[in-house]
């Protein structure tokens, strides 16, 4: 960010949201971009069909993916030297730079605080905390990316409110009750709210539902000019209850807050299918996405259920 000139060369070295955020933006800007990561693939963490979209698009736009580990990196002159291993062949090779751009993973700063001397309990990690953010000094509450496994800025203002809630106001708000979305904010962006697919699985085994909504058959998207990308949400089975939720798209940053709030507000996927949205805008790709779930509650009518689950296969 201190930088005063565009870099004709920029390595960015790891492939999660901030690498692929600032990566495509000096692609975009005209740097010649390589990414560089241990498996080569973007947002390991998010959905690999929503990931496998970005990467697609950031491809098309001149950003290049390499599966590398780095090895070292050296100033030479107005140059850097960066020297790599091949993750697949093992072989090492150098790359030159202008600039070189570290976005694998952070580090608290938590040193030179006297925290041990405070009885204050910390780790590699960060500080560690309960539920209530309070630390092992029952008088001393953490808040921010030093303490908490969701290291977003709006994490960090809406666990300063619980700490403040909790030590001055003596209330017992819990962390684990947020329902906590994310955005990647590269171009289409991906959001995410509840638990992945992955997650889901590992939970509830096969006792859930999952439906998908592609944007290029939705009215707003079509006439914008945004078709790639899509809704897919997940319910529990024989219940409307909202597991979890991933949209990859134009604005998926600001759809996702429907979501969230019905997960907050305990509102099932049929009700969200019940809202009216007005047309045409993106939040239709919401809206009938929940709409998909549509015959999946065991109270329905059998021949209206068998109906609809034939259509949503087809």
């Amino acid at each position: 960010f201190n930088l005063t000139e565009l870099p004709k060369r920029l390595c960015v070295i790891g492939s999660g949201p901030i690498g692929c955020e600032l990566g495509q933006a000096f692609a975009r800007f005209g740097s010649h971009v390589d990414i560089f990561s241990r498996s080569g693939i973007v947002m390991n963490k998010e959905d690999r069909e929503a990931a496998d979209i970005v990467q697609k698009r950031m491809t098309e736009e001149g950003v290049n993916f390499f599966a590398a580990k780095v090895l070292s990196a050296e100033q030479k002159g107005n140059e850097i030297q960066v020297t790599f291993t091949n993750s697949k062949t093992n072989e090492s090779f150098n790359k030159t730079y202008d600039e070189v751009l570290l976005s694998a993973g952070r580090v608290p700063n938590v040193e030179g605080l006297g925290l041990k001397e405070a009885g204050i309990d910390f780790n590699a990690k960060g500080v560690i905390v309960n539920d209530n953010l309070q630390t092992s000094n029952p008088n001393v509450f953490a808040t921010g990316d030093v303490c908490l496994k969701e290291q977003f800025t709006h994490m960090s203002g809406t666990s300063a409110v619980l700490v403040t809630d909790n030590a001055l106001k003596g209330m017992n708000r819990k962390y684990s009750d947020f329902v906590i979305p994310r955005v990647t904010f590269t171009e289409p962006e991906v959001a995410h709210v509840g638990l992945s697919e992955a997650e889901i699985k590992q939970k509830f085994g096969d006792k859930f539902h999952q439906f998908k909504r592609n944007f290029n058959i939705v009215d707003r998207n079509i006439t914008d000019g945004y078709t790639d990308g899509f809704c897919k949400m997940f319910t529990k089975k024989d219940s409307d209850e909202i597991l979890g939720c991933t949209i990859v798209g134009h604005q998926a940053g600001e759809m996702i807050a429907m979501v969230t709030t019905a997960m907050v507000g305990k509102v099932g996927a049929l009700k969200v299918a019940s809202i009216i949205s007005p047309y045409p805008t993106m939040h239709e790709n919401v809206k009938f996405t929940a709409a998909g779930f549509r015959g999946t509650l065991p109270n329905e009518k059998p021949k209206w259920t068998a109906k609809l689950e034939k259509e949503r296969k087809e």
